[in-house]
């Protein structure tokens, strides 16, 4: 049974105060911080490491939620006078600023972090994780009707998977208040659907069962993470200025949960939330929940349902592109979904929903283009001082995948793109077309390849069927290509010359594999197989080959060579 909850006198375990986030410093060590401490030396981070990257983008997103609400209420962002634009330029240069000393002997660094210091100092009391009545992310009093509960292990998806534990053996019995902590922030975000134990005061439970409701909202949606040199870069990175500043005016009520009145154990409507704004969406209360504690440690956990988050046309977070849902758009109403990102492809497809500024050719309207994230499309235009230099912005694209009906983790999606500030802050749409495009030609022209082996398979005399396995292993040697051909994409770099140099990497790497394929076959390939059609045709490594080379000219332009569609050459060298 859950422990009851601890009298003010024990230990509440304040994260404001307490060590609990796992860091990467600059210098290459690992550290554990308190909130205060991670705002306060976020010149000296280089990011939130975290157990898993689903758990550091969680406590990024709380920290950027705090560092929101602290400019839009204690600082100078939520006022008309400030020039959203202007102060995010003004922020962003000024990191040579001393730490000085808060009146209450914190240090509390330059005026874009003191803020955050000052609205912490209103609510400390909402971050005990262990408060009698208002412990942080969960419910107080939340219970079954027969007072079971749930071992640690259900706060950690991977532990919950018979193939794998984070620790030897079954798995945890017992979690420390920092990791406890970790994984409770992480739970609210991407905690998976399916039938929970129904709590005590919620009027959706039937037969003491809570019944699916969906996945946290963070694990519903691609979430793309701009990472810059130091972790303040990164909380400004991911602050569109002009956005906020604009739903706040609209609406002050976008509050996060520590702002409003503690939840209880029923939703706060029983059927979908359309939530209040960006800083209600970040901390979105997916679950409730309650951690009881024993001798120091974590020892059980009860989670139940919690909002229900209305996810079509829901357009608060700023760190997910949007899809158009054709499937479910109608004549009175166009949805967009949030853009998930593909588990398979996702460095190769993640690209076009974050760049593209501008509807493609093939788009009706701009009622049915996708939405990148307004993150990414708050930086175009800005403006870094004069003498700043250029530098690579790691671009972190994570995701979860759900097995079925979304009731169990599978898989966390996580990948890295490096781009550089110049092109997230041009105005012009062509260098991140010409990027889009390069991406779009590696997945063609593998394609290509994939369907090349199938005619070899045909040719050999069994049925044409795609064959995956060659695309894969291309993509995969060319995604660190990639990643040092996209930091080349500066304002003075001249695009054609490089979209040509990456067309010929491609057309390099996709030839060489399709040789070694063709190198590989019995001799039957390249006699041939005589296939039916009207008329019947004759299906070699040679007339396969050529065929390559031609989808080859067509996806990859400048590259196309005459002398390589020479059937007899390709017979040769497939010899």
């Amino acid at each position: 049974m859950v422990t009851d909850q601890p009298q003010q006198t024990e230990n509440q375990f304040n994260l404001l105060d307490e060590s609990w986030i796992t860091c990467l410093m600059l210098n290459r060590q690992e550290e554990t911080l308190s909130l205060r401490d991670l705002f306060t030396r976020c010149h000296e981070i280089s990011r939130i490491s975290g157990d898993s990257p689903h758990q550091a983008t969680s406590i990024l997103r709380l920290a950027l939620a705090i560092f929101w609400r602290a400019h839009l209420t204690v600082g100078t962002l939520g006022t008309r006078r400030t020039d959203p634009e202007q102060w995010w330029s003004d922020s962003f240069a000024d990191d040579s600023a001393e730490p000085v000393k808060h009146t209450a002997g914190n240090r509390v660094s330059d005026t874009v972090i003191g803020p955050v210091h000052h609205y912490l100092e209103a609510y400390t009391d909402r971050f005990a994780l262990f408060h009698p009545s208002q412990p942080f992310f969960q419910v107080s009093d939340l219970h079954k009707a027969d007072g079971s509960h749930l071992p640690v292990s259900r706060l950690i998806p991977e532990a919950e998977n018979d193939y794998f534990t984070l620790r030897a053996g079954t798995g945890p019995t017992t979690l420390s208040y920092p990791e406890a902590a970790r994984w409770l922030v992480c739970i609210q975000a991407y905690d998976y659907s399916g039938i929970k134990p129904g709590a005590v005061g919620d009027p959706r439970v039937k037969n003491n069962k809570g019944y699916p409701i969906g996945p946290g909202w963070t694990g519903q949606a691609g979430i793309v993470v701009l990472h810059g040199r130091s972790l303040r870069e990164t909380l400004l990175l991911n602050t569109p200025a002009s956005f906020l500043q604009a739903l706040h005016r609209e609406n002050p009520q976008d509050l996060p949960p520590w702002e409003r009145h503690p939840d209880g154990p029923a939703p706060r409507a029983e059927d979908t939330v359309f939530p209040e704004g960006p800083c209600d969406v970040l901390t979105w209360q997916s679950r409730r929940v309650r951690l009881g504690r024993g001798d120091g440690v974590v020892t059980g956990v009860l989670v139940s349902n919690g909002d229900k988050i209305e996810n079509k046309n829901q357009f608060f977070d700023p760190m997910t592109a949007y899809r158009y849902s054709k499937n479910q758009s109608s004549k009175l109403q166009t949805v967009h979904m949030p853009q998930e990102h593909d588990p398979d492809l996702t460095v190769w497809r993640g690209l076009a929903p974050m760049l593209h500024r501008t509807p493609s050719p093939s788009t009706d309207s701009l009622d049915t283009a996708g939405r990148i994230p307004t993150t990414v499309d708050a930086l175009q235009g800005l403006m870094l001082p004069r003498d700043s230099e250029d530098f690579t912005v790691v671009t972190e694209l994570v995701g979860a995948k759900y097995g079925a009906q979304q009731s169990s983790h599978t898989d966390t999606i996580n990948a890295i793109l490096p781009l550089r500030m110049s092109l997230l802050l041009s105005q012009e749409n062509r260098p991140a077309r010409t990027v889009v495009n390069a991406a779009q030609a590696a997945l063609d022209a593998t394609v290509a390849l994939g369907q090349f082996a199938g005619h070899l398979r045909q040719a050999a005399g069994g049925d044409y069927s795609f064959q995956p396995l060659p695309r894969e292993s291309v993509l995969h040697e060319l995604q660190a290509h990639f990643a040092r051909w996209i930091v080349t994409i500066t304002p003075t770099v001249d695009l054609n010359n490089a979209s040509s140099q990456w067309e010929d990497t491609v057309r390099q790497a996709v030839l060489n594999e399709a040789s070694t394929l063709l190198r590989s076959v019995s001799p039957r390939v390249m006699i041939g197989t005589e296939v039916e059609g009207d008329p019947p045709r004759l299906v070699s490594g040679s007339s396969a080959w050529t065929r390559l080379h031609r989808r080859l000219d067509d996806i990859l332009p400048t590259t196309a060579r005459i002398s390589s569609n020479n059937p007899t050459a390709a017979s040769t060298e497939g010899a």
